[in-house]
């Protein structure tokens, strides 16, 4: 299983790097990365949409966004705090042009599907070649689709960590995990204690699911 921990701040564009006993309470902005996590609240990652790529006979169109959100609104947000990845918005089925459903809509991205074949992770993450990442449903094409199976995200906030093969690499969704971390640097950032978000990607081979590299979320807990 593999553990990637976030150890890196953008600031203006650029990349600070923090080591040692540092502290983040000199800087006068918050970092844009920063999510000031409370009970129910949501660290918004991207705005996304289904790119249907030229087949505008039936396809559907979406508009949602992804985000984290803690995983259970019990207990104390510390050391090991679960999140989970939703996704929230709305869609549209569209067939020869004319609109046949439109819905509001949110999800949680890490779900699984039951079937004749077993279970399957309703969503994945995909990389191209080209280096595109992209997150895709699973399922029954079309008919069944929501947010769709070819997704492109404004921000650049998952990447693929490996050698991608000639056409694609597709990394289940359902096993990969968020958890906070103490930043092992013991940074603070106006007096409160950094947290990291850890990725976990119990996928096989050694292809695994990553934050971008120029994306950097740290955390605090507000009092």
């Amino acid at each position: 299983m593999l553990a990637l921990k976030l150890l890196f701040i953008p600031i203006g564009g650029s990349i600070v790097a923090l080591s040692g006993a540092s502290s983040l309470s000199s800087i006068d902005w918050d970092p844009k990365d920063l999510w000031r996590i409370t009970k129910n609240n949501k660290f918004y990652l991207s705005s996304c949409f289904n790119n249907p790529y030229g087949n505008r006979i039936k396809w559907t169109y979406s508009d949602f966004s992804i985000y984290l959100i803690r995983k259970s609104s019990e207990g104390a947000i510390e050391e090991n705090t679960q999140l989970e990845l939703w996704g929230e918005g709305h869609y549209k089925k569209i067939n020869n042009g004319v609109v046949t459903e439109t819905q509001n809509y949110k999800k949680n991205l890490h779900s699984t599907l039951s079937g004749d074949g077993g279970q399957t992770t309703d969503y994945r993450i995909r990389k191209f070649p080209s280096g595109k990442v992209q997150l895709g449903e699973t399922g029954g094409g079309t008919d069944s689709e929501r947010f769709g199976e070819d997704i492109d995200c404004k921000n650049n906030v998952f990447d693929i960590s490996g050698d991608i093969t000639s056409t694609s690499t597709e990394l289940d969704l359902n096993k990969v995990t968020f958890t906070l971390k103490t930043d092992r640097n013991n940074n603070t950032y106006k007096g409160y204690t950094v947290f990291s978000i850890e990725i976990e990607d119990s996928n096989r081979g050694s292809q695994k699911v990553t934050w971008a590299k120029n994306f950097n979320p740290i955390v605090i807990v507000p009092s």
